[in-house]
């Protein structure tokens, strides 16, 4: 959890390989796309861009096409270009990325999975219900398998898809996803985690809207409690990096 640590360690490794190295050397291309991680954590996410183009364009000369550090590229440009509403352009390097890595990887690897997730929630940014969903329960079930049931990243997955569901009108569906990813996230992480709070809160809308007020209200007390708490102690770790870091 300490990202302002982490910088200025992935800040000393880029400057010493690029005194060491030619600057367009695959190396420098890691160290670079390692401290753009760290800064879209701290939510620099137009200095994150800048190095992941940096990046991108070190990789697609030194790499082939179809190489899958060019599509962890273009997956951890498109986040950022998101987080930016930069939509379009961030939709294109999914789908770039996700060719690559259906060919390279093969469709049950859990990077296809990450990328399928990203065109999800962009998807659902969009409007564009039923595709976020098909998306989405591809990524779930990709994950579930390769990664099992009671994975973070199979929480994430739910908690995405909820979303959704709920956002069609299906609250008593999206009741049960956010059911079963607490179930996980108190598991893998404590019943006091903040992202156990979040998770809180998503099911407490999703009871709010099958009336069930007195059930919700409790979930959003136990919420605040967590949240207070998490206030308290220093940041955790990020559960799921938004960004891949490498070599």
């Amino acid at each position: 959890g300490d990202v302002a640590g982490a910088r200025r360690l992935f800040e000393r490794a880029l400057a010493i390989r690029r005194k060491g190295l030619p600057p367009d050397h695959p190396l420098v291309a890691g160290a670079l796309n390692n401290l753009a991680l760290a800064l879209q954590l701290q939510g620099d996410f137009e200095g994150a861009r800048r190095l992941l183009e940096q990046t991108l364009a070190i990789d697609q000369k030194a790499l082939p096409s179809d190489h899958p550090d060019l599509a962890s590229d273009r997956n951890n440009l498109g986040v950022v270009l998101q987080k930016l509403g930069r939509r379009e352009a961030a939709r294109k390097l999914y789908e770039e990325a996700l060719a690559v890595r259906l060919a390279k990887l093969g469709p049950k690897d859990p990077k296809v999975a990450t990328t399928l997730c990203n065109l999800g929630t962009l998807s659902s940014e969009d409007g564009k219900l039923p595709q976020a969903e098909d998306y989405l329960r591809r990524a779930l079930a990709i994950r579930e398998e390769a990664l099992g049931p009671k994975n973070p990243d199979v929480a994430a997955s739910l908690e995405h898809l909820a979303f959704v569901r709920q956002a069609q009108g299906k609250a008593s569906e999206a009741q049960k996803l956010l059911e079963r990813a607490l179930a996980v996230e108190e598991a893998a992480r404590g019943p006091n985690h903040a992202h156990v709070g979040k998770v809180l809160r998503l099911l407490a809308s999703a009871l709010q809207e099958q009336n069930d007020g007195k059930g919700a209200g409790k979930l959003l007390e136990r919420a605040v409690a967590i949240e207070r708490l998490s206030a308290s102690k220093p940041a955790p770790a990020a559960s799921t990096s938004p960004a891949a870091a490498r070599r």
